[in-house]
């Protein structure tokens, strides 16, 4: 059996006192014993609903490396919509999955509970526009009686807001077919080419409808937490990081590691230009018109979450609107408090020493 190191007269000199002092450093930074620290890192899946700007902070986690500080390794899939990707995590081929926070609701009225985590968007982010091959047909959500309207994928978060808009226009759900059209370039090609009346669509694909059709009707924009707080009676949380309750319960180091990434995350967000966060972006979203992806960038770090919190009255918000369009939230005794905690975020920003951003 090997014994302990023996300390030789070598590394008590200045410069290997100053290795180890900077080792021990980022350990405790990263709120982990000198001894954790050197561990394997613990492993993550994590599977993203939609490659929009929504998602951007998880991707920035990966490219500045953070994941990696905090003793991850995080492996990250991409698919078209939340309920693609709550499947997979209900399958067990991820752990967290990062989509619209109001899905845990749906989740636990079907006896399926999941808990968030971290909160990454104040705002769902999303716009629902008319196809320009409709303009002269659609004028308002009422005229969408009878067509057919394009979200990310049937059952995603978006076909809840396609819901909750008719319901409150007083338009039949049922009359309505909501049909994929995916997120990103291919919602710009379905509303171009006229295969659905409007859909909803996220930036910078939003960005982009806006600038190559100026005249493009837009019946709804909660990209804008003003607007957002008009519409759904407050801050309605968006793009959060969940799993099963269950996982959560029995992984609290991959959550706190999580989270600890996300909060250093957050802290660059709040503290880089949106010039410098488009220089980072870039290559996670090939194919956009640089001036028009500024925009977009700019147009969505207003609806970004500072702290990372999920805030109880934003989720009040999301059960009140599902309560309105899905029969089996708004017949099911929902525990609000089960669905979201926030108490690995909390203690992420004390490892780093820095308060809670309101």
């Amino acid at each position: 059996m090997m014994g302990p190191k023996v300390v030789r007269e070598d590394d008590l000199k200045p410069i290997h006192i100053a290795r180890l002092l900077g080792a021990m450093t980022v350990a405790l930074l990263l709120g982990l014993s000198p001894s954790r620290a050197a561990d394997a890192p613990l492993k993550l899946n994590i599977i993203t609903a939609g490659n929009s700007l929504n998602n951007f902070p998880a991707l920035l986690a990966r490219r500045m490396g953070f994941y990696k500080e905090a003793g991850l390794d995080v492996q990250m899939i991409n698919v078209n919509g939340g309920a693609l990707a709550i499947t997979a995590v209900m399958n067990g081929n991820s752990d967290l999955l990062n989509a619209v926070f109001d899905h845990t609701i749906d989740m636990q009225a079907k006896h399926k509970p999941m808990t968030a985590i971290f909160q990454m968007n104040k705002v769902p982010g999303a716009m629902l526009v008319v196809s320009p091959k409709f303009t002269d047909r659609i004028k308002t959500i009422k005229d969408l009686a009878g067509q057919t309207v394009g979200a990310s994928a049937p059952g995603a978060s978006s076909d809840f807001l396609v819901k909750f808009l008719l319901a409150k226009a007083g338009v039949d759900t049922t009359k309505v077919p909501v049909i994929g059209v995916g997120i990103g370039p291919s919602s710009v090609a379905a509303l171009e080419q006229g295969s659905v009346a409007a859909a909803v669509i996220y930036d910078p694909a939003a960005s982009t409808m806006i600038a190559r059709h100026p005249d493009i009707r837009v019946l709804s924009d909660n990209r804008d937490p003003v607007v957002a707080r008009a519409l759904f009676g407050g801050d309605y949380p968006g793009t959060s990081a969940y799993g099963m309750t269950g996982w959560i319960d029995s992984h609290p180091e991959e959550c706190r590691r999580y989270t600890l990434a996300m909060a250093k995350t957050l802290h660059w967000l709040q503290t880089h230009t949106a010039e410098e966060v488009m220089a980072m972006a870039k290559d996670d979203y090939p194919g956009f018109d640089p001036a028009v992806f500024l925009l977009a960038i700019q147009k969505t770090l207003p609806g970004w979450n500072t702290s990372g919190m999920i805030d109880p009255k934003g989720a009040e918000a999301a059960l009140q609107v599902l309560r309105q369009f899905l029969p089996e939230v708004a017949n099911a005794t929902i525990d609000l408090e089960k669905t979201y905690n926030n108490t690995f975020i909390r203690q992420a920003w004390g490892t780093l020493g820095l308060p809670i951003p309101q």
